[in-house]
């Protein structure tokens, strides 16, 4: 098993999921999967079956919208 940490911030109408690990981005259209698309993406760039990565560590940064209040 591998571990990874993620995490997510808001893109407009995407969420974009930072995975240290493998230094790298990928993204989901909602909250709820992003922590699978993680978990795909560290998988595919370590050619192994994502049921292989666990997820460590997860967490949401506030978008820049709840930071200002707008």
């Amino acid at each position: 098993m591998k571990a990874i940490t993620a995490t997510a911030s808001r893109d407009g109408a995407f969420w974009l999921i930072y995975v240290p690990e493998v230094e790298q981005y990928t993204q989901s259209s909602s909250l709820a999967e992003a922590p699978d698309m993680a978990r795909d993406l560290a998988a595919a760039l370590w050619d192994v079956p994502s049921d292989e990565v666990v997820l460590g560590s997860f967490q949401v940064q506030p978008s820049d919208d709840s930071v200002t209040g707008s």
